[in-house]
């Protein structure tokens, strides 16, 4: 029984370790001195999602690859969120008025960007405050419902694949995600009907 409960917890270790607070953590947080190309495209969350898995993104040490060194804008509308035991805003975004078509985005805490030039942890800690003064902290394990239109501006990236398809953490088979976001805009309208949105402040343009 003893040798059991040690190989569950070995196991509980080894997939907390092999989940988002540390796969390819240096290019996660923008700390492995990747060039980001920071003029936004427009693009859409079913276009994402149909982006395919790149090579070179399967390695937990790698750099970001020429598919996560570009900054895009989405619409989308926001789900739900949680946060994650790495101290990420977890977000389950979704293609406007497709609620079964989603995808990842990931507000990073700044304060483990380590290495990270200090333009994108600014962007993150400014969006990472205005995503909570709209919505409240977020609690651990525990997912609260949003249901409102965003803009999110961020580059892309390519998770390792750890069981975090579809489902409340509503990530893709490819692992696509919006990580970091580096600027949010919020609408203000509540619910997923209005379409008049606040002025944008976004981190970095």
């Amino acid at each position: 029984m003893r040798g059991a409960r040690a190989a569950a917890l070995f196991l509980i270790v080894l997939i907390g370790a092999a989940g988002c607070g540390h796969s390819r953590w240096p290019a996660k947080t923008l700390g492995d001195g990747a060039t980001i190309n920071l003029k936004p495209i427009v693009t859409t969350v079913d276009r994402l999602r149909k982006m395919p898995r790149p090579a070179g993104v399967d390695d937990r040490d790698a750099a970001r690859v020429a598919e996560e060194r570009q900054v895009y804008r989405v619409d989308a509308d926001l789900l739900r969120f949680t946060l994650a035991s790495d101290g990420d805003i977890h977000l389950a975004i979704a293609q406007p008025g497709h609620p079964q078509d989603t995808m990842i985005a990931e507000i990073p805490d700044p304060s483990r960007m380590t290495g990270a030039p200090n333009i994108y942890r600014l962007a993150v800690a400014r969006t990472r405050r205005e995503f909570i003064a709209e919505f409240g902290t977020p609690v651990m394990s525990t997912w609260k419902p949003a249901n409102r239109e965003v803009t999110l501006y961020g580059p892309l990236f390519f998770d390792l694949l750890h069981g975090q398809t579809a489902g409340l953490f509503g990530g893709t088979p490819t692992g696509i995600e919006i990580h970091p976001v580096l600027g949010i805009t919020i609408s203000a309208a509540s619910g997923l009907r209005g379409h008049n949105a606040i002025k944008p402040r976004v981190g970095v343009k």
